[in-house]
């Protein structure tokens, strides 16, 4: 890709991140508002199918309002994306949960894709201990993204090294919350969907850590070193 090219992508990637995908998130933390409101009467009422549901969307809202506002002050990224799977793959993880919401939606005839299939005994306390889940994940989560602060950003990217809260123990906290939040989802609702989707979005997580930690090994030798006495999404007890 020549110069003029290239500082063409960058802009148009950086315009994005800021302007289009923060308004994005922000308005999907809206509607998860909305949900909450929604399930509120059910939870009151002491339903604990409506626990699943509100753990669900107090999850995804909580991340979208936190990562809507960081994308929108967020500093430029030092080097752009340099291909479609750099662009495509993080796109793809970010916005992954999505289908997490259509799960309640499924028509009659897939009800049995969204039937919670725990014993009806253990459907209140996993209801619980998922929420739970939920708000330790999107708590680490959360704290990964105001430790990168201006320097998180959606597509793969050469920013500034962070070495400061959860990043003093692993690579890559955000994703680990993400996960954990979605494993609250699954034992929270307990149905097949939930048990196709989740290892799927933790797969694609993987892959976009994977894709990260190349790109920024490949310009800072404080990142390869960085690798070798941290965690990947558990910290490293043994050096």
């Amino acid at each position: 890709m020549s110069s003029d090219r290239y500082r063409q992508a960058a802009g148009i990637a950086s315009f994005t991140e800021r302007y289009i995908l923060s308004v994005i998130y922000l308005g999907f933390a809206y509607g998860e508002w909305v949900w909450l409101r929604l399930d509120w009467p059910g939870l009151h009422a002491g339903d604990p199918s409506y626990f699943g549901y509100f753990s669900e969307d107090f999850t995804i809202g909580a991340l979208d309002l936190i990562m809507g506002l960081v994308l929108l002050l967020g500093r430029r990224a030092a080097a752009s994306p340099r291909n479609l799977t750099e662009i495509a793959v993080p796109l793809a993880a970010s916005f992954y949960f999505v289908l997490f919401s259509y799960v309640p939606l499924l028509p009659d005839s897939l009800q049995w894709l969204r039937q919670n299939r725990a014993p009806e005994g253990w459907q209140g306390a996993l209801a619980y201990l998922g929420f739970a889940l939920g708000v330790l994940g999107v708590a680490f989560a959360i704290w990964g993204i105001l430790s990168l602060g201006r320097s998180f950003g959606i597509f793969v990217a050469v920013r500034s090294v962070v070495l400061r809260g959860p990043y003093r123990f692993v690579r890559h906290p955000m994703y680990g919350g993400y996960i954990v939040g979605s494993l609250g989802l699954l034992l929270a609702n307990a149905n097949l969907a939930l048990a196709v989707l989740v290892p799927l979005q933790a797969a694609l997580f993987v892959w976009r850590a994977r894709l990260e930690e190349a790109r920024l090994a490949e310009f800072s030798a404080d990142y390869r070193a960085y690798q070798q006495r941290t965690g990947f999404f558990l910290p490293r007890f043994v050096r």
